[in-house]
């Protein structure tokens, strides 16, 4: 392989710093640490401690306030939330059969963008306008509510494995399928 020089390889370089910034921003989220035993146990110290009955009724919280979470939304939305939190990765089995997964590096909301109903003050018809795009965490709140669209006790039978009942601890699931999630 011949190796390019002069102008053809800086502008070589130059796009591909571009593409890859581009790529870099447009994930939900960038991830900067890899899961290890102790973000599992203070994964675990955040369910046991932080996570609660009314953890969608703090307005403080921008990423978690207002949101409306079913058994199964709560342990998708737990991890994914710690996840953000702590730029830890994030995925699951896509349950739509795509064949992929959806996780914290997807792109799928970058196209989506703040849209507004604003009234006419002349005619009083409403109209919706569009805005920028989607910040950080209306993308992160999107992402959660689309994987909770998608997902049910069901699929989280594909993205979870099974232990033995007496090593249980904070953050694990206890799953009937079909049925519940604890």
């Amino acid at each position: 392989m011949r190796a390019r020089t002069g102008f053809a390889a800086g502008l070589s370089i130059g796009l591909a710093a571009v593409f890859w910034a581009l790529g870099a921003s447009a994930q939900i989220w960038i991830e900067e640490r890899q899961w290890t035993p102790e973000w599992e146990a203070r994964y675990q110290a955040y369910v046991e401690g932080d996570w609660g009955a009314d953890v969608t009724h703090e307005p403080e919280d921008k990423a978690l306030f207002g949101l409306e979470l079913d058994c199964a939304d709560a342990v998708y939305a737990m991890r994914i939330v710690f996840a953000y939190r702590h730029k830890l990765p994030f995925a699951i089995n896509d349950p739509r059969g795509r064949r992929r997964l959806l996780s914290n590096r997807s792109t799928d909301w970058d196209a989506l963008r703040q849209t507004f109903v604003v009234e006419d003050d002349e005619t009083g018809a409403f109209r919706v306008e569009r805005g920028g795009p989607l910040g950080e965490i209306e993308k992160l709140r999107r992402f959660i509510d689309d994987v909770n669209t998608w997902t049910t006790t069901q699929s989280l039978a594909n993205d979870t494995y099974p232990i033995a009942l007496s090593e249980v601890r904070p953050g694990d699931v206890y799953l009937v399928p079909g049925s519940h999630a604890f």
